[in-house]
């Protein structure tokens, strides 16, 4: 089973869960922690054995350009999380665009190679801005790995693929690779379990995540796409007790014990980058056109 560990590498204060008291215009008053927990989480892929990808900031990488480039040596892959993590739905096309190029570039001078693959912040790439997958092609990115096809209030697709596959566009075919789903049919009705990571590792028993990612591979799912932010293993990070406690326990719990849970799936399922996942894909010629009607351009 190929399997695919991923790291959105961004600081506790862009995650959304708490931009309510730590929105983006004092972000570049808070203290940043994002090199000792990614180079934690480096350590855990080097004791077992493991090369992921690494989807970094472009924010992240002009201030710790020596943390990109230790990531790159390890042998891991260097894609884009665009470069200030806003949401791709409260931009427009030609902010994206800017975004996303702007990205990249700065990755590639920090790293010296290409980079090809990308995740929008909080998999906000949605119906209403599928022209942003034109954007990416025409930007020089291969592959997409922004869906997730689960219900949620913020990137929710349920109605999308779960299986990975060529989206065709104006400027030409992005392949797009959806994070991993547990699909359960019970009589005429399909539910998908999230079960890729970030806060429903940390909440879930560990034993619960082994049991559903082996139940996704004897299902015949040829590869597992699963994340991580480095910040979900900071247990020292700032707490901000104005937050609602619902907000407090996903952002904060579990948070102790995640690093143990990432071992444990690195264990069970060796994790390699989504480039190699992707080569091994067209090999077999598993990749099959998918068209989805555009947006209107904004």
């Amino acid at each position: 089973m190929l399997n695919a560990i991923t790291v959105d590498v961004e600081e506790y204060f862009h995650a959304a869960n708490i931009e309510c008291v730590v929105p983006p215009r004092i972000w570049h008053a808070q203290p940043s922690r994002v090199e000792a927990s990614t180079d934690r989480l480096l350590e855990v892929f080097a004791t077992q054995s493991c090369r992921g990808t690494f989807f970094v900031l472009g924010c992240v990488a002009r201030r710790h350009p020596a943390l990109v480039r230790r990531i790159a040596d390890a042998g891991h892959e260097i894609a884009s999380h665009g470069y200030g993590h806003r949401l791709v739905t409260a931009q427009t096309r030609k902010a994206f665009a800017r975004d996303i190029r702007k990205s990249k570039f700065l990755l590639e001078q920090v790293v010296g190679r290409e980079v090809v693959g990308y995740r929008a912040p909080n998999f906000s790439i949605r119906d209403s801005v599928l022209w942003a997958y034109e954007e990416l092609v025409a930007a020089g990115y291969r592959y997409d790995s922004s869906l997730h096809p689960v219900a949620h209030p913020r990137y929710g697709n349920t109605h999308r693929a779960t299986e990975a596959a060529l989206q065709q566009t104006p400027a030409g075919p992005l392949i797009l690779i959806p994070l991993t789903v547990l699909r359960l049919q019970l009589g005429n009705r399909e539910f998908r379990l999230p079960v890729a990571g970030g806060a429903y590792w940390r909440l879930f028993p560990r034993l619960w995540t082994l049991f559903a990612l082996s139940r996704c591979a004897t299902k015949g799912a040829p590869y597992l796409n699963t994340y991580l932010h480095p910040w979900e293993i900071d247990v020292g990070q700032p707490r901000f007790s104005e937050l609602p406690i619902a907000t407090q326990i996903r952002h904060y719990g579990g948070t102790a014990s995640l690093e143990g849970t990432v071992a444990a799936v690195m264990q069970r399922f060796p994790s390699v980058p989504l480039s190699e996942i992707i080569l091994s894909l067209e090999r077999l010629g598993a990749l099959h056109p998918q068209h989805t009607s555009a947006a209107v351009p904004t």
